[in-house]
């Protein structure tokens, strides 16, 4: 760009952009200087054309600036900088003096500031200081504008203006971006087995997918619910019940998230939050971060002071300000840089927070929140309900709340601090920070030393290493902040107490004092981020990355071989938001009572992630017996009795859409349930045990999803698991090769029960089925689908009803509406059958009579075959 050099009066003001020429600055540490002078066309001459000579007498030229310091958008000078320039001829000093102010950037008046211009008949020097003001002087601009006069009485026609940037500390307050979408295209992620639709399949029946749609079956009379019951033969887009799409959500998923840094996870996990959307339209929801000022000193003071701007101006202290600008110095670029971008992440979220619960007031969210928190979970004797709070409560934040922007403002902290944990091999100042901000505290320690504290109420505690203790409702919004970070940086920290959760009593394992913490977002965002060592995570309740109208997030990082010990509602689960554990590899170890490892309720996602290493997955009650979950005494109260008089466990876990009955102390309301995913992309060979309704379950409308990339796998259940969905649910197991061993002792693996749709897809390997798995069985006007694609493989059935049938009951509301229980091994080789179901064979095709109903085999198919 090119300025005037046209000079007759000079303006120093002061503000918070870089201007040069007029204009927005785009690198305020250029030291690019001005291009020189430009001169105005002289216009017409006295004939009225442009051609001719200027017959008028040639005015002599108006003085012009020659150079001037600092240069052009210089950083980094001293504060108290004076500006200095250069004319090419004298200056009458009244002139200039007349039109020099200085603006303090508050806009509080003007300010005279010293002048001197060079004497003598020669080129005059022009020297003017900033005036000294608190907040300090961030930019100035020098201006030489029209309308005044130089020495000789000549008219400047243009302005123009010189900036630098001063050296000092600059409030940057954060500001909310726009939002931006993409697709996530899951059409055909997953393109079922030609044999599925061929001449053997659904075609020799004369049907293909649009014959099993599923129907809800139960009225939801509350109107928040109503979006989320969706199904296409209702002409209502739809994920949950259509047959032929549930594959789809898997493959899809785990192709979005795999390799996916945790915050872009969090990105995906919102594509799912409504599953009133089908996925050919699923939306990714991003954030355009607006940033800050790169390039000034001081960019975490800067940072810090534009929070208090932003939400209690004027609370920023000088003394504060003093501590920060110490510490600024003490920090290296890329910690100060990510520090500050981390702050202003943070404000970011706080603006989202305020957007996504647009219309309630603070005791509306308080009210919600004391629904959460003041449930006696201990006290409940019969299955673990609803938080005890009004269908009005309930209602507003599944029909108000605008998840799209609680999870921008997640991804938008979880990204800022994944930099804060790639900086991990720079070393900290060896110094700590302790500072207030209107969201909390900013604790910041370096990594020398091992701790057992923190405060309360922090926005941000940033440990640098060392063996740590965490007790207490760390990385939580549960007392109402925005936003809670807690990021330890190495070694082999514990989070909870120091004894295992088998051995404490059930009120105390239940009880709140170990709960709502290590990453649980209460009407917020809460991350807890471990970057390396074998660590221990202990809670009770709401803990290890759970949200209730939020997002929660536990991430490790590291190798380390991790344990994972909770009571109910953690590791991955979600309520109104999105819950996400994300573990990087080791040989972990996972336990959780009821409800969790990757569990979602009503409009809610949980996950939990695990990218490699030989896991142990369990939920379990006290005495873990050796062999299949037969009852025991229970250590949880989420359990009942069955009909012989056993114990047990309902554990709701292990990629879970969990859904609430009305008798099950909802007031009498249907809620449908959310997408609950457990994801396990390592190869080693893992451990599965659970009781009831686990593995890959779709409950009430829910949307359960297991996938496991491969290795010899152990799983053993009591009932409904393995993929299965019962109540209109959608469960489905995908297990991509191995190995493995199966097990059950009820009904399950492939069971679709009351108009729910099941899953069960392994890859390959050479797998051992046995006790009650259902391989393939439509029950009460579900649909099943069992395949096993690859193997010499060991069926070990105890039930004769499976193997692809339909299991037709007289009571339900849809006689002649088609269901399908269907088996398929098409892995070749010498497969064993030990059942006492005659149909299921080695390289044989079978169709089966409907249980119950022979008359309905027009209406009601069982196949199966083996190739």
């Amino acid at each position: 760009m090119e300025c005037s050099t046209r000079w007759a009066a000079v303006w120093v003001m002061t503000g918070l952009g870089l201007l040069a020429c007029g204009e927005e600055t785009e690198d305020p540490g250029s030291d690019q200087a001005d291009a020189g002078p430009v001169f105005d066309d002289r216009g017409p001459g006295p004939d009225g054309g442009r051609g001719g000579p200027d017959m008028t007498p040639a005015a002599p030229e108006p003085p012009q600036v020659t150079g001037w310091t600092p240069q052009p958008g210089s950083v980094r000078v001293p504060r108290e900088t004076s500006v200095r320039i250069r004319f090419s001829e004298a200056m009458d000093v009244a002139t200039v003096a007349a039109h020099l102010q200085a603006t303090a950037d508050r806009g509080d008046g003007p300010r005279l500031v010293p002048l001197q211009v060079g004497a003598g008949e020669g080129p005059s020097e022009v020297t003017a200081r900033p005036a000294r003001s608190w907040p300090p002087v961030a930019r100035v601009v020098v201006r030489l504008g029209t309308g005044a006069l130089s020495a000789e009485g000549l008219a400047l026609l243009e302005s123009a203006e010189l900036s630098f940037q001063t050296r000092g500390t600059v409030p940057t307050v954060p500001a909310v971006g726009q939002a931006a979408f993409e697709p996530l295209s899951c059409v055909d992620a997953w393109v079922p087995p030609a044999a599925l639709e061929g001449p053997e399949g659904l075609s020799a029946l004369g049907w293909d997918w649009r014959n099993l749609r599923a129907a809800p079956a139960w009225a939801v009379p509350v109107a928040a619910s109503l979006p989320w019951v969706n199904d296409n033969s209702l002409a209502l887009v739809g994920v949950r019940t259509e047959p032929r799409r549930a594959p789809d959500a898997g493959f899809c998923f785990v192709t979005a998230i795999r390799d996916a840094p945790a915050s872009a996870v969090l990105r995906v996990q919102s594509a799912f939050h409504d599953p009133t959307r089908g996925f050919d339209d699923l939306q990714l929801a991003a954030w355009t971060s607006p940033g800050y000022r790169t390039g000034l000193d001081h960019p975490l003071t800067g940072a810090v002071w534009g929070l208090w701007e932003a939400f209690e101006p004027g609370g920023f202290s000088e003394a504060d300000r003093a501590t920060l600008e110490a510490y600024d110095e003490a920090l290296s670029n890329e910690w100060a840089q990510a520090l500050a971008d981390f702050v202003h992440a943070a404000g970011e979220a706080r603006l989202l927070r305020e957007a996504a619960f647009s219309g309630w007031t603070e005791t509306d969210v308080e009210t919600l929140r004391r629904a959460v928190l003041d449930t006696a979970y201990a006290q409940t004797n019969f299955f673990v309900s609803e938080p005890l709070a009004s269908l009005d409560v309930l209602a507003r934040v599944g029909d108000e709340l605008d998840l799209a922007s609680v999870n921008r403002a997640a991804q938008r902290v979880m990204a800022a601090t994944e930099a804060l944990a790639a900086l991990g091999d720079t070393p900290l100042p060896p110094i700590s920070l302790e500072v207030e901000t209107p969201l909390g505290a900013l604790v910041i320690r370096p990594g020398d030393e091992d701790h057992t504290q923190v405060p309360e109420g922090a926005l941000l505690v940033l440990d640098g290493g060392g063996d740590d203790v965490y007790d207490g409702q760390v990385a939580s919004t549960a007392d109402g902040r925005a936003v809670s970070v807690l990021l330890d940086l190495g070694g082999d920290d514990r989070y909870g107490p120091d004894r295992p959760l088998l051995e404490r009593s059930r009120s105390v394992a239940l009880g709140s004092e170990d709960g709502f913490g290590q990453g649980f977002g209460l009407a917020g965002v809460a991350i807890l981020f471990d970057v390396s060592g074998d660590d221990v995570y202990r809670g009770s309740v709401f803990t290890q990355g759970a949200a209730f109208a939020g997002v929660g997030a536990l991430v490790d990082r590291g190798l380390g071989n991790d344990v994972y010990e909770a009571a109910y509602f953690s590791q991955g689960a979600a309520q109104y938001g999105a819950g996400l554990l994300d573990d990087d590899g080791g040989n972990d170890r996972y336990l959780v009572g009821s409800q969790g490892q990757g569990m979602g309720r009503p409009r809610g996602q949980g996950l939990l992630l695990d990218r490699d290493g030989g896991d142990d997955y369990v939920s379990l009650y006290v005495a873990d017996p050796p062999g299949l979950p037969n009852g025991g005494p229970l250590w949880f109260p989420s359990g009942y009795t069955d009909a012989r008089g056993n114990n047990h466990n309902l554990s709701a876990t292990q990629g879970v859409g969990w859904g609430l009955r009305p008798e099950w102390g909802t007031n009498g309301v249907a809620w449908s349930g959310g997408f609950g995913a457990l994801v396990d992309l390592g190869t080693q060979s893992d451990l599965h045990f659970a009781d009831t309704l686990a593995m890959g379950q779709g409950f009430v409308y829910g949307l359960g999803l297991l996938w496991d990339d491969g290795g010899s796998d152990f799983y053993r259940a009591l009932w409904w698991g393995m993929g299965s969905g019962t109540h209109m649910g959608t469960g489905v197991m995908i297990e991509a090769g191995g190995d493995d061993d199966l097990s059950v002792n009820r009904v399950s693996a492939a069971l679709g029960h009351d108009l729910g749709v099941s899953w069960y897809i392994d890859q390959g390997g050479d797998d051992v089925y046995g006790g009650g798995i259902s391989f393939g069985r439509a029950y009460d006007e579900g649909n099943a689908f069992f395949l096993d694609l690859g193997g010499e493989d060991v069926y070990d059935g105890i039930f004769v009803q499976g193997f692809g049938s339909c299991h037709f009951s007289q009571g339900v509301r849809l006689p002649t509406v088609p269901r399908l229980g269907l088996f398929m091994d098409l892995g070749g080789g010498d497969d064993t059958y030990l059942t006492d179901n005659e149909a299921a064979a080695n390289d044989a095709r079978w169709e089966q009579v409907p249980f119950g109903a022979p008359e309905a085999v027009d209406q009601k198919k069982g196949l199966g075959f083996d190739r």
